[in-house]
């Protein structure tokens, strides 16, 4: 997970930030019921705080735009797809949190051929990601 901020915040140039002190910024982060935010959750009770949450979405746009126009926090996963900074976007910086949160992921599908669009898709798209899916 990444902390996200304004380029112009007075953290934008650390290069990493505790669970604990990420805490104390007004945070605005995925809703509760979102895996993700589940992951978050699990963070912070490990580090033994309890973040300072302003806004709650199931949006990442609305998380950006929080983050770009209220000078609120976010965090979101480190991955790419819906959750990375979206193009166009050029003054929101993202900030390691320490300790790292890693986290298994994998896909299943029936081993058949010929195997449909969307499943090959999923697997290319898979591989792209990481060496480290088995195919």
């Amino acid at each position: 997970f990444v902390l996200v901020a304004q380029k112009s915040s007075e953290i934008a140039q650390r290069d990493s930030l505790s669970w604990s002190e990420a805490a104390e910024l007004p945070l605005c982060l995925l809703a509760d019921e979102l895996q993700n935010r589940m992951q978050i959750n699990a963070a912070f009770k490990r580090a033994n705080v309890k973040p300072r949450i302003v806004l709650e979405t199931n949006s990442p746009m609305t998380l950006y735009t929080h983050v770009r126009s209220a000078g609120l926090y976010s965090i979101l996963p480190q991955s790419q797809g819906i959750f990375s900074i979206p193009p166009g976007i050029d003054d929101a910086v993202r900030i390691s949190l320490t300790p790292t949160v890693d986290n298994a992921v994998g896909r299943i599908a029936l081993n058949k051929e010929p195997r449909s669009p969307m499943v090959e898709t999923a697997w290319k798209q898979a591989k792209s990601i990481s060496d480290a899916f088995v195919v």
